[in-house]
């Protein structure tokens, strides 16, 4: 599902409509949201397979790849996002078009680009471009569909036996009664409360730190990269060093952190 509607978008071209982009990246979303709640749940059924003195080596591992993943898309981002069209407004690859006489768009061009040349401008790269080229959203949409596509057949092997449906009652039942144990109730809790504090953040965040950091895509993504990369890091500790440290201490370490 999600690699149709990345070929999809793909389809649609450099002109996309930015509705129909929203739109189809949403859509995307879902069908990423599909999957990944599938293989959580497998996760820990293989989990609960795991032998109690390993308890806990499957789990960090899949989030540790997970988090690998992300880098290496983020790296994607960072080499082919980076270039004018993305980072310069009103940049003309075209030397044959006219650059744009709108307002809103030469307001936020380099005064000293304009200044330097007014009616050329938009064919030179300025300061916020680190690299000349530019991966396009088609070419973007398309690079991550190979990666889905290279990892249906490692989907195709798994094989999970066919279990009967238990009656919805004592299904119910069980779940009432995992819920009163001590352990789930407070991690249910934690996670709550910690995305309802640790959650809140400034929409205007990442537009002010453009403006007044003259932040561009590549130091952000250098910042959201090495983000990833600590956690992948934190996560391979915790697997080498900690899985049989309270998850308790874990939390409460973690947070005052």
């Amino acid at each position: 599902f999600c690699a149709s509607v990345l070929i999809a978008l793909a389809r649609e071209g450099n002109d996309v409509d930015p509705r129909n982009l929203v739109i189809m990246f949403a859509l995307a979303n879902l069908g990423y949201v599909w999957a990944d709640v599938a293989s959580d749940g497998f996760m820990v059924w293989i989990a609960h397979r795991e032998p109690i003195e390993k308890r806990g080596k499957m789990q960090t591992l899949v989030y540790s790849v997970n988090k690998l993943g992300q880098i290496v898309v983020n790296l994607l981002i960072l080499i082919g996002f980076s270039g004018p069209e993305m980072n310069c407004p009103g940049y003309q690859p075209d030397p044959s078009i006219p650059c744009t006489n709108n307002i809103y768009i030469i307001k936020r061009v380099d005064p000293e680009l304009y200044a330097n040349n007014p009616y050329s401008w938009c064919y030179e790269m300025c300061k916020d471009a680190t690299f000349e080229w530019d991966l396009s959203i088609p070419e973007f949409a398309i690079s991550i569909c190979f990666v889905i596509f290279a990892s249906i057949p490692l989907y195709l092997r798994l094989k999970e036996d066919k279990v009967r449906a238990e009656p919805r009652i004592e299904f119910l039942s069980k779940f009432w009664s995992q819920l009163k144990r001590k352990a789930a109730w407070q991690v249910i809790l934690y996670g709550m409360i910690s995305h309802i504090t640790f959650g809140v953040s400034n929409a205007a965040k990442m537009p002010a730190n453009y403006v007044w950091l003259d932040l561009h895509t590549f130091q952000h993504q250098i910042m959201v990269i090495f983000e990833k990369f600590f956690f992948f890091v934190g996560l391979n500790l915790v697997r080498q060093y900690a899985l049989n440290v309270s998850w308790r201490k874990q939390v409460l370490a973690g947070s005052l952190l």
